[in-house]
């Protein structure tokens, strides 16, 4: 049995083994956009401060999503950020899904327009229906 100290040392050396290594983080934001919008119920009243998804890229995994919430008229206001950088050159169109409800009643399929700067941002707006 380990004890403390000899747990302190060996996680020392294993640290130190590759000082020399330079790490290299570029996990940061790709791309940005906005997406604006509103939900509604079949009967025209507002999905008001209910959750809605947003997910992007490949499916099924979509690669990454963000949860937000409608305000009290059924309208969200949801800023994206393409995780895993490099930061992109230029501006690119990636297939993202919005479902609203819990369970599900409403799923929008479209292309949103991620730029390399979020100053602006360019912004989508998306109207969901629940069918």
């Amino acid at each position: 049995m380990r004890t403390d100290a000899t747990t302190t040392v060996l996680l020392a050396a294993v640290s130190l083994a590759g000082c020399n290594q330079t790490i290299v983080d570029d996990f940061g934001t790709a791309s940005h956009a906005l997406v604006t919008g509103s939900v509604t119920r079949h009967d025209g009243q507002a999905y008001a401060d209910s959750p809605i998804f947003i997910s992007c890229g490949v499916p099924p995994s979509h690669g990454f999503g963000l949860e937000a919430t409608t305000n009290s008229v059924g309208a969200f206001r949801v800023p994206l950020n393409e995780p895993m950088g490099p930061s992109r050159t230029e501006s690119v169109l990636l297939r993202c899904w919005i479902s609203a409800g819990q369970p599900v009643f409403a799923v929008d399929t479209l292309d949103i327009l991620f730029t390399p700067t979020s100053a602006p941002a360019h912004t989508t707006m998306v109207t969901i229906v629940e069918e």
